[in-house]
């Protein structure tokens, strides 16, 4: 399902997009929808990076890991 928004954008940000989309032949529209959804899948992995930071730091180095069970 698609859906208009009206928003306010830096006109300097704005003619860039537009100009960039202009030169590769990307509808605007689907330019920004993409931009949006990778911000927020990278806000998604920094919230699950954080999440899983306890059990980062409790991590086994592979090389003691393997020492240890004899290999």
């Amino acid at each position: 399902m698609t859906k208009a928004y009206t928003l306010r954008i830096n006109s300097d940000i704005m003619e860039r997009t537009q100009g960039f989309c202009n030169e590769h032949g990307i509808k605007f529209g689907f330019f920004v929808g993409k931009a949006l959804e990778e911000r927020l899948q990278d806000i998604s992995d920094i919230e699950e990076f954080r999440r899983l930071q306890p059990e980062i730091n409790e991590a086994v180095d592979l090389e003691k890991f393997l020492t240890g069970i004899g290999m």
